[in-house]
């Protein structure tokens, strides 16, 4: 019983973070230089573009692939991957601090 409860919490959660991985790939896919703007990342399109054809993916995996352990590593590795851009970004000066803090702050 206890065990049935947990794969049913896993699966939850791995639904969960698959709708959020689609909403951000959507949003960075398809408005990449509203949201880029809006997360801190400014005149970044491509880049956008890139990480939100990556988070589709994953979030597609999670969502419908059967061994959501591995979509979730690859989730985790995209945030590395975000992580680092918001790295780059604030070492390079940016007069919109506030929003990439706050976009690193809302990944987390």
């Amino acid at each position: 019983m206890v065990l049935r409860n947990v794969d049913v919490h896993k699966h939850e959660l791995a639904a969960g973070v698959g709708l959020v991985s689609l909403g951000i790939g959507l949003a960075l896919s398809f408005a990449p230089d509203r949201t880029a703007a809006l997360i801190g990342w400014g005149e970044r399109v491509r880049l956008a573009r890139v990480i939100g054809a990556a988070d589709l993916v994953v979030g597609l995996g999670l969502l419908l692939g059967r061994r959501r352990s591995e979509w979730m590593v690859a989730r985790a590795l995209l945030n590395a991957v975000m992580a680092f851009i918001y790295a780059w970004v604030l070492a390079k000066g940016t007069p919109e601090r506030g929003r990439v803090i706050g976009g690193l702050v809302l990944m987390s």
